[in-house]
């Protein structure tokens, strides 16, 4: 049986995808292997926007994958990344089935912000240069959906030193509607003092040990912090006070222990938490009791036995643990 199938596009390059074919007289599967998801998996993309997909996506990806993509803007831009699908084959330290993802220059300067897999993935990766690479490799067994990541090329400052108080050891970047994103991966400690319109804190895969008292104070504006792939054993009573706007708090892969109510106050608007792959053995019952807003909570990959039943009893809105 010979099967045609044709497709329209416009004048932009792009990909058509077909993820799986059934036939009407038979329960069988076809597998698809089309050359063109080869050429799809190494590119340079130069368009301001568009999505990053796994090879065969939305269908499972093939085993001994080695895919690669560079996103190029111009200069006085910067690349933000957005994960919308991230499932790949778990594995110690990410060495099956991993996605990497690296900082570039022109003068060809690389400097690795992560390696994700499973389904584990920071929610915005943005670049500190105008240049970003993308690299998906796959084992030679398990697999999973794959990923869909969106980016958009942003323009930033310049010149770091325009944005008062942004640290030496930062990189901030002002967005169109003048909020600010700061980055960073030669942290050992939070920064004391941080622009006033911070929107997100980007400052995974660092070594930063403890967040102490009011690290975050007078951030009235800040949506999202990313302490995630750090060292940190201590969070400090009061840690995270007021912070009104704060959505998303992302303090998986480190060394803490215990979780306790009094280092948050005035966090309500807290929708997802993540505090997966740490070391906590235990969780006060009403850790929890002031975040009415959350909706998703991993505390996978810890050593917890055993919770009160009552702890999320304030957290209706709870959806995804």
């Amino acid at each position: 049986m010979n099967l045609v199938i044709e497709g329209e596009m416009t004048n932009r390059p792009g990909l058509l995808s077909i993820g799986t074919l059934y036939t009407s007289e038979s329960t069988s599967e076809c597998i698809l292997n089309p050359l063109s998801a080869r050429e799809a998996c190494n590119e340079i993309l130069t368009d301001r926007k568009g999505y990053i997909m796994s090879p065969f996506y939305p269908d499972s990806y093939a085993n001994d994958e080695n895919c690669s993509w560079i996103i190029k803007a111009r200069k006085g831009h910067v690349i933000r990344l957005e994960f919308k699908v991230f499932e790949l084959e778990l594995s110690p330290r990410c060495s099956a089935d991993y996605v990497e993802v690296y900082d570039e220059d022109e003068a060809q300067s690389t400097s690795r912000i992560g390696r994700y897999c499973g389904r584990r993935y920071p929610q915005i990766i943005q670049s500190q240069s105008n240049m970003l690479k993308i690299v998906f490799q796959s084992s030679k067994s398990g697999k999973g959906q794959g990923f869909k990541i969106y980016y958009q090329m942003i323009e930033g400052a310049k010149d770091d030193s325009c944005i008062q108080d942004c640290p030496s050891s930062c990189n901030c970047r002002r967005l169109e509607d003048g909020g600010i994103i700061m980055a960073s991966h030669q942290l050992q400690s939070i920064p004391k003092r941080l622009p006033k319109k911070t929107n997100a804190i980007l400052f995974g895969g660092n070594k930063i040990y403890q967040v102490k008292s009011h690290a975050f104070i007078k951030q009235s504006y800040l949506s999202l912090i990313d302490l995630s792939y750090n060292r940190i054993f201590s969070i400090e009573e009061m840690s995270f006070v007021n912070l009104h706007s704060l959505k998303t708090l992302r303090l998986n892969r480190n060394f803490i222990k215990e979780v306790q109510k009094n280092r948050f106050s005035g966090v309500g608007g807290l929708e997802v938490i993540d505090f997966g792959q740490n070391l906590i053995s235990s969780i006060e019952m009403e850790t929890f009791s002031g975040f009415p807003a959350l909706r998703a909570l991993s505390l996978r990959s810890n050593k917890i036995k055993g919770l009160h039943k009552l702890t999320f009893q304030n957290n209706t809105n709870l959806r995804y643990l």
